[in-house]
């Protein structure tokens, strides 16, 4: 009974494995708040939220609002740059050309697959493969 006990724990867990590797995490298993980003991580994913809503036509605008879509751009901007991961200030200069690509862009395309909206872009001063600080130049 014991043996038997045993065998079915392990294979409950062997089951189970699959089931927790595809469970959610990183930047999109919780919900973000606002309150969780720096003043320069907020102020960036409101820039990326500002271009996004500008390229909002009356064909592919689901939002009633500028404001409605701000709100809910912010957050999204944040989370799909991983700005949260930041931990250093995001670069003017890059956050610039990640703006002026969102803005030429399309409505309703995400910022996820922009090279120059990307947190180690953004970020430059985080190791791209350990989130750390690293100084400017690599050193």
């Amino acid at each position: 009974m014991k043996t038997r006990i045993l065998m079915s724990g392990a294979l409950g867990l062997s089951l189970m494995a699959p089931l927790l590797a595809c469970e959610p995490r990183g930047p999109a298993a919780s919900p973000m708040k606002a309150s969780e980003l720096t003043k320069d991580e907020y102020k960036a994913a409101y820039s990326i939220a500002v271009a996004r809503c500008d390229r909002q036509t009356a064909a592919c605008d689901p939002y009633p609002s500028r404001s409605a879509c701000l709100e809910a751009k912010v957050l999204l901007s944040a989370r799909e740059a991983r700005l949260l991961e930041c931990s250093a200030p995001v670069a003017a200069e890059q956050l610039a050309r990640c703006v002026a690509i969102v803005r030429s862009g399309t409505c309703g395309t995400g910022i996820a697959h922009l090279d120059e909206c990307r947190r180690w872009s953004l970020c430059p001063y985080v190791d791209s493969e350990e989130g750390t600080e690293s100084a400017p130049g690599g050193v």
